[in-house]
Parts: structure tokens; sequence; C-alpha cells
């Protein structure tokens, strides 16, 4: 790992926007809770900054905190309807309405943009990326990966978003290969 020590931009340590698809709310909150033990071991050679998007909670506002230990930028969408499907659309919204989001990351210098999810997030995350000029890399938990490939919609995104991507890590060699058999050519895994 002595490698790792030298990540670095110049004369700074490489900035890494961390955007989880599940992220803790609170401490008896559990859901995303394997994102905390992989942010704590980056944080040891980057600078990490988490971006917590979500149409869950109430508000459409940018919050700026620490939680965790992890400087953490909040982006609230709230849901618009409790129809079905509708948490997709609200994504989608939230994706489309960034401007006052990418004012406020285009500040931070980010170098490196790791979404964590492969659809909605992953949306969001390329859309920033190209924004601000960065590259992007995925990391893909969905497994098995016929639960996005099943539908249309999600596979055409999700198929964008990592052939778009400079790197794609799958938690397993089973859902690499899952995600390659489905036709999906990702520039480096």
């Amino acid at each position: 790992m002595t490698a790792l020590n030298n990540i670095s931009v110049g004369d700074r340590k490489l900035r890494i926007l961390v955007v989880p698809s599940a992220y803790p709310a609170s401490d008896s909150d559990i859901s995303g809770i394997f994102i905390l033990d992989y942010l704590t071991s980056v944080k040891k050679y980057c600078d990490v900054t988490v971006l917590r998007a979500t149409v869950r909670e109430k508000g459409n506002r940018i919050e700026s905190s620490v939680t965790y230990g992890f400087q953490t930028i909040s982006y609230r969408n709230s849901s618009l309807s409790k129809l079905p499907g509708a948490k997709h659309l609200c994504y989608a919204g939230m994706i489309f309405r960034t401007v006052r989001l990418e004012r406020k990351l285009a500040t931070e210098q980010f170098d490196l943009i790791h979404v964590h999810g492969s659809t909605m997030h992953g949306m969001l995350a390329k859309r920033l990326a190209a924004k601000l000029k960065i590259p992007y890399v995925v990391t893909v938990h969905t497994g098995p990966f016929s639960k996005i490939a099943d539908n249309a919609l999600l596979f055409k995104i999700s198929k964008s978003i990592i052939e778009k991507a400079s790197m794609l890590f799958t938690v397993s060699t089973d859902l690499k290969n899952q995600i390659i058999d489905t036709g999906i050519n990702p520039q480096q895994v």
C-alpha cells in the first residue's frame, strides 16, 4: 500500500467526490453502512467529500455538514408524488436541476467522482463529471445484475453510465461477468 501514500495532484492529495447510492442518515441507520468503511480507508490517502443525494427527505436544498467525520454535501429533492415509480421521476428531475450544485462543486476542485450505483446516482455523477470536466468511476453493488438488466430503461441508463466511466469496479468476479455478459463494454474493469 505504500504506492497509495503518493496519490496526489501537484502538491495536494487527490480530491474525490463520493456519491453513494445509500448512506446512513443517523447512527441507528444501517442503510449503506459499508460506505463508511470504504470512506475511512480512502480518507487515509485522499481528500474525500460525500455527496448524499436523496429524494426521500422533505425539502429541496443543498446543505454542507460534517457527518461521520467526512465533509458531506446533502442534495435533497422532495418526492412530488407517492405514486409507484415517482421516486425515479424525482431522481430524473434532480439530475436536470443541478445548476446550484454544479456551482458549489466547481469551487471545490475535485479530481474524480466515485459513484456507487449505475442507475440514478450514476446519472447524477455522469452529469456532474461532464460539467466539472473530471473523470468518474463506478462501483456496482447490485446483484444479481439481472435486477437492472431485466428493466429496459434501467439497463439503458446503466449501460451508458458504465461505458462512459473511466473504470468499473464490481464487488465480485461473478457480478463483473454478469455485467459483461449483458453486452456492456466497460473501458476498464
